[in-house]
């Protein structure tokens, strides 16, 4: 993570808290070409920094939901076929899930929850560099 310059929220949904930390999601950076990137607020050291990495990246209109997933940072983003819900773990994104839906991403929203499993298929997707 890194300090930023001044950014624009991208909704005016109210930040999740995991571990001390305050996220929100914002529009991406046309240096690094991210459509999404994530503010984070540190209430210790009160600094405000951007992740360098969200698995958002260059999905174009992505419909995201970021939450609070077992003490994690979660972001569910809606794709053609479904929903991916990705979890971070010490700065590290992992594809939790896989919501199979074969009618689009309209039936798809706030379906991130402990039962979320059953709806889909499991799989895990490393992606590193944050």
């Amino acid at each position: 993570m890194k300090i930023i310059p001044p950014c624009q929220i991208l909704s005016s949904e109210r930040p999740v808290y995991v571990d001390g930390l305050l996220y929100w999601l914002i529009y991406g950076n046309q240096e690094r070409d991210t459509v999404v990137d994530i503010l984070c607020f540190d209430l210790h050291t009160e600094i405000f920094s951007v992740m360098s990495y969200s698995p958002v990246g260059k999905t174009l209109h992505p419909l995201v939901e970021m939450s609070s997933l077992d003490n994690r940072l979660c972001l569910s983003v809606q794709t053609l076929t479904g929903l991916d819900v990705w979890l971070a773990t010490n700065h590290i994104w992992k594809k939790a899930y896989i919501i199979d839906n074969p009618l689009g991403p309209w039936l798809c929203t706030n379906l991130v929850d402990g039962s979320s499993k059953r709806f889909g298929k499991e799989e895990e997707e490393e992606v590193t560099d944050l």
